[in-house]
């Protein structure tokens, strides 16, 4: 793979890239569906790390009033005519657990998308999504945008940085799930 990818001749295409469609690129295309993870190394290469964060970030924002606009408008009637011929119906968050549940489903593996638009559907306000959702996704994000950033001058130090980073995380978002849970699984009523 690598042969068939120059990657100090990509790079030099991403930093080449304007600005503001590049912006425009990364905030609209998540609310879409396409994997954030690869625009954030994107962010990374194209704006270093202090400034593809606040643009990701800014982007992240767009994404999370987009995923509320699209799922508590348009989307929300045929999803739940859809899930009426079911057995499955809309999670309804009630307004005390918005805040935990906010902050565990970013750390939680899967689609951002998807995430977003099940939180809005599940009735999550506006403002636990900017305010509890945001900094989560920003801060999971910072591994994306660091890696973009050092693609010009890896070392093993960075890559080992990198590696600890994420096992940090993995083992942050395990204990916070554990230690949660309790509060979103019913127990069989008999």
């Amino acid at each position: 793979m690598a042969s068939l990818v120059d990657f100090r001749e990509a790079r030099h295409w991403i930093e080449g890239v304007n600005s503001g469609w590049f912006f425009v690129i990364l905030a609209v295309l998540p609310i879409l569906g396409f994997p954030i993870s690869v625009l954030q190394v994107v962010a990374g290469v194209k704006f270093g790390f202090w400034a593809g964060m606040s643009v990701t970030a800014g982007a992240m924002m767009v994404h999370l009033l987009g995923a509320h606009w699209v799922g508590s408008g348009f989307l929300k009637g045929p999803v739940s005519r859809l899930l009426s011929r079911t057995r499955f119906r809309l999670p309804q968050v009630q307004g005390n657990e918005q805040s935990v549940l906010g902050f565990l489903v970013p750390l939680l593996p899967g689609s951002y998308t998807v995430k977003n638009y099940l939180m809005v559907l599940g009735g999550v306000s506006l403002r636990t999504l900017l305010c509890v959702c945001l900094p989560v996704y920003a801060a999971r994000a910072t591994s994306g945008i660091f890696l973009g950033d050092v693609t010009g001058h890896l070392t093993p130090w960075l890559i080992g940085l990198l590696v600890a980073g994420k096992i940090v995380a993995i083992v942050v978002t395990v204990w916070v799930i554990k230690r949660f849970r309790h509060r979103f699984v019913q127990s069989p009523t008999t």
